[in-house]
């Protein structure tokens, strides 16, 4: 699994863990439409390409159905993409992609993707190849109608975070370029809260959620690489230092 983690953040994967514990892999910093699936029991990847469209830098997230939306990102040609993927595993082999027919309102590298209630996933954040630092702005898109509506914005600029969706269906953000600061979507309100600030600075760093509703934060850079885990309470609303992890 560290492996898989160091191909996300320094080839531009999107990956996205399954109901079964496997994890999809789309996109690289080479050809930008390789797409395999880690099978955790045998310890094996199975291609499962090409995409249709080449991108690095994107998100992907699990929808309800198992199929796996794929956003944001930029091209070979260093071409920001607004344009989305789907991937349906039961589909025949060459229609497992399908392009969504809405598009993002912004241009979105190193974007998040959430799920929150009624099936929609929240975007967030991401940068464009024109403007410094990353954007405050997020979109939804709704799997009903497979369109994409403005949403809340958020109350930091991000690009490079992480988005992770709490036992109680929240989305706690962290990290990303130039801020220190965590931030919470409320689903019930629809809004964003300003959360604790962070032990460390993190540029994509990696975060998932503890048993016991915790989060992980794990990794990232920021003039340094961290090689450190800090673990966010959602009760107290605090981080408190992990241990550092070794990765030889």
């Amino acid at each position: 699994m560290v492996v898989i983690f160091l191909l996300h953040i320094a080839l531009g994967v999107a990956k996205v863990t399954l109901s079964n514990g496997d994890v999809a892999l789309f996109g690289n910093s080479f050809d930008g439409n390789t797409c395999r699936i880690y099978h955790k029991n045998g310890r094996w990847f199975e291609t499962i390409g090409p995409m249709i469209l080449r991108i690095k830098h994107a998100s992907a997230v699990l929808l309800q159905d198992e199929r796996i939306l794929i956003v944001g990102g930029y091209t070979n040609f260093r071409e920001i993409n607004t344009r989305c993927q789907i991937y349906n595993p039961e589909a025949p082999s060459n229609r497992r992609f399908t392009l969504c027919t809405g598009q993002l309102h912004f241009h979105r590298k190193r974007c998040t993707a959430s799920l929150i209630p009624h099936g929609k996933i929240l975007i967030c954040g991401g940068s464009d190849a024109y403007t410094i630092g990353g954007s405050k702005t997020t979109e939804i898109y709704d799997t009903s109608n497979d369109s994409f509506v403005d949403g809340p914005d958020m109350i930091f600029g991000r690009s490079g975070h992480t988005a992770t969706v709490l036992l109680n269906g929240d989305i706690f953000i962290c990290g990303g370029d130039y801020d220190q600061y965590s931030e919470i979507y409320r689903v019930g309100s629809g809004k964003f809260e300003k959360g604790p600030r962070m032990l460390s600075e993190r540029s994509v760093p990696t975060s998932f959620l503890l048993l016991d509703g915790r989060v992980a934060v794990c990794g990232g850079e920021k003039y340094v690489q961290h090689f450190t885990i800090e673990i966010y309470d959602p009760v107290t609303n605090s981080f408190t230092m992990g241990n550092q992890f070794d990765i030889e």
